[in-house]
């Protein structure tokens, strides 16, 4: 029941994080309010993050000491 422009200009604040608002969030319902949290916390960690982290294939490596010995004195 709310306008499209009014709903698209609160989606882009949050992507954004800029904070501005129309305030019409009360009036949304809960899973549009935790999609807006979503929102933004997807545009605080960054898009490439956020992709990066699910997308990635790399598996972990296993870091080994060093083994040469080191001559003191």
């Amino acid at each position: 029941g709310l306008p499209v422009q009014e709903v698209l200009f609160e989606s882009t604040s949050a992507i954004a994080t800029v904070g501005l608002t129309l305030g019409i969030t009360p009036q949304l319902s809960i899973v549009s309010q935790i999609l807006m949290c979503l929102l933004m916390i997807f545009g605080r960690a960054g898009s490439i993050t956020i992709l990066l982290a699910f997308t990635s294939t790399h598996s972990t490596l296993t870091s080994k000491l060093p083994t040469e010995k080191i001559r003191i004195g």
